[in-house]
C-alpha cells in the first residue's frame, strides 16, 4: 500500500478502514506518504461522514492526509443493490471506468470520474472522488 502508485480495492470496508487491509489508525501514525498514488476503492462508507460517530477518523480524510492524491469513497453501500434476487444498481462498475478513460484514454481522473457516472444509471449518489480531479496519472511517462 505504502510503495504503490495505484491501489484497487474490492472487499469489504467502513467508515475507518478497508477491511483489515489499512485503518485511518494506521494511516494517522504509519509512513504511507512515499510516493503520489491513487486509491480506487468499493468499499462501503469509506466517505460516511454523517453516518460516523467519530468523524475524526473518516477513513477517505486519512487517505488525503497520508499523501494520496485521489481517492474514490462510498458515502453508502459500495456492493450492488438487490431486488428480489436481480442485481439492479453496481457502483463498482466505475472503477474500470475509470482506469479506462483515464490510463488508456489519456483523461484527467475527474474526466473519467465524470464519464463513469454518466454512463450507471444509478450508484452516482453514493460515490465521490477526492483530491485533484485535473490529474493525469502518467508517472511512467
Amino acid at each position: 500500500f505504502s510503495e504503490s502508485y495505484l491501489t484497487i480495492f474490492y472487499d469489504h470496508g467502513n467508515n475507518d478502514l478497508l477491511g483489515g487491509f489499512v485503518s485511518s489508525q494506521d494511516l494517522e501514525t504509519g509512513n504511507y506518504s512515499k510516493i503520489p498514488s491513487f486509491l480506487l476503492n468499493t468499499g462501503c462508507l469509506t466517505a460516511g461522514y454523517y453516518i460516523s460517530s467519530n468523524r475524526q477518523w473518516l477513513f477517505v480524510t486519512h487517505v488525503l492526509r497520508s499523501g494520496r492524491m485521489n481517492c474514490l469513497g462510498f458515502v453508502d453501500l459500495g456492493i450492488a443493490w438487490y431486488r428480489d434476487g436481480k442485481i439492479i444498481c453496481d457502483a463498482h462498475g466505475l472503477n474500470p471506468s475509470i482506469l479506462n478513460h483515464s490510463f488508456l484514454d489519456d483523461k484527467t481522473i475527474g474526466e473519467a470520474y465524470k464519464i463513469g457516472k454518466n454512463c450507471c444509471s444509478c450508484g452516482g449518489d453514493v460515490v465521490i472522488l477526492l483530491g485533484d480531479p485535473t490529474i493525469k496519472p502518467r508517472w511512467w511517462e
